[in-house]
């Protein structure tokens, strides 16, 4: 056996493979058993018939692409465990020659995931320091009371007196007065604020990371990405009951116009992905089964609709939670780098 490796375009990886008579034995003994079940002949049961007899009623064509098939099945397997090749999704085969009992040749296309050189990331995120001084001022705690008065009381006016006190905050809830409301409102404030200072932190952290990485994206991880995306926007579309075919009337676009528009953010998603994977792998960064575990308990105890609980596919959300732990860890590995304790 004879077969050469190419390195294509978009992360594309080429084998072609060559086998001689020798190679195809075992292939063909296993392919003319295989089609003689389905043989018929006079004096013999169907799947009966002795396989030389049975070799006279099959085509050598037949028999020769049986045999290719067989081969393929068992030998690319092993080229790509051998070459180490990290193979993504169902290879394109073809087949491109085929001599019955003597020769066959074939070629292999897959994407594959190439090793990604990260830059520095754990300098990167030491420069890139995260804002430490995030404040809530009295205007903003006053125009948080303004809208929720405003919102409790519909006929209220924005130029009339709002009545604001010490009532008012009881009626809220377990608040002892407009002070501790106040305080209240400003703890929820500091709070909010501080996750949007992370994110934006996380964001622009990575894409410095990102920038400084020579990308050859495989084709078959943006297309996922992307019908991902869509699946994502018509859970949407369900809960506000607007049909997907008609959400695509409203906005003028056909869904391959939507596929174009949805790329650039897909191969940005792939992206960090493929950043926070290699990270975690380099840091060797794991999520045990009962974290897994613990969190998908308290997910699915959030989740009050019966019939959005049966739709639950336990294995996918399991999957999505130890991924989701994971990024978290990396994510706090990150932080930790920029703000060493």
């Amino acid at each position: 056996m004879k077969y050469t490796i190419t390195n294509q375009p978009n992360s594309i990886v080429e084998i072609k493979i060559e086998l001689n008579k020798n190679d195809l034995l075992p292939f063909e003994e296993k392919a003319l058993a295989e089609l003689a079940k389905s043989v018929q002949m006079n004096g013999y049961r169907q799947g009966k018939v002795p396989l030389e007899l049975a070799k006279t009623k099959i085509s050598p064509t037949e028999l020769a692409e049986k045999t290719a098939s067989f081969a393929i099945e068992e030998i690319y397997p092993k080229i790509i465990l051998e070459e180490k090749i990290n193979a993504l999704g169902y290879p394109e085969v073809r087949i491109t020659k085929i001599i019955p009992d003597q020769e066959i040749e074939f070629q292999v296309k897959v994407a594959q995931l190439k090793e990604i050189l990260l830059p520095d990331y754990k300098n990167i995120a030491k420069e890139f320091k995260k804002k430490t001084e995030i404040s809530v001022s009295e205007n903003e705690i006053e125009e948080t009371l303004k809208w929720i008065y405003l919102s409790r009381n519909k006929n209220a006016k924005e130029g009339e007196p709002l009545k604001i006190d010490d009532e008012f905050a009881q009626s809220l809830g377990n608040f002892k007065d407009l002070e501790d409301l106040k305080k209240n409102i400003k703890e929820g404030l500091q709070m909010e604020k501080e996750q949007k200072e992370t994110e934006k932190w996380r964001i622009e952290l990575l894409e410095k990371i990102m920038e400084k990485i020579k990308w050859d994206l495989p084709e078959i991880l943006v297309e996922t990405e992307i019908q991902k995306m869509i699946e994502e926007l018509k859970v949407r579309l369900e809960e506000m009951n607007l049909p997907y075919d008609k959400y695509l009337e409203q906005i003028k676009k056909t869904e391959k116009d939507l596929e174009k528009d949805l790329r650039e953010t897909a191969e940005k998603r792939v992206k960090i992905g493929l950043i926070l994977r290699e990270i975690a792998l380099k840091e060797k960064i794991s999520v045990s089964e009962e974290e897994v575990q613990k969190r998908t308990e308290k997910i699915i105890s959030q989740i009050y609709d019966e019939n959005l609980k049966e739709k639950i596919n336990p294995e996918q959300l399991k999957e999505f939670v130890a991924n989701l732990i994971e990024n978290e860890k990396v994510f706090s590995f990150l932080e930790n780098q920029s703000n060493p304790q």
